[in-house]
């Protein structure tokens, strides 16, 4: 006998998309990594994310490992994220 599998997805498509620059110090350095910011149909934020050329180019002109730089980055993200909600928590 034949198998089939059948599977029923659901897709969210994310309408708005724009990549911004953020400037980052690193180890005395001064710097700026692209993020690719999504958002909702309401403008809310979905993922932010930084741009893999912006993060290894810092990591090449630096000398330091990709990850760490990645790792900077995404705490930078989460401060400035928690910051926000925390102000938009604020405003309610």
């Amino acid at each position: 006998t034949l198998g089939v599998r059948y599977s029923v997805y659901s897709r969210i498509a994310v309408p708005d998309r724009e990549i911004v620059p953020i400037e980052l110090e690193i180890n005395g350095h001064k710097r700026k990594i692209m993020l690719k910011i999504s958002r909702d149909g309401r403008g809310n934020i979905v993922n932010v994310k930084p741009e893999y050329e912006s993060v290894k180019e810092v990591a090449h002109e630096l000398g330091i490992s990709l990850r760490e730089v990645l790792n900077i980055v995404y705490r930078t993200i989460d401060r400035i994220t928690q910051s926000k909600s925390q102000d938009n928590k604020l405003q309610t």
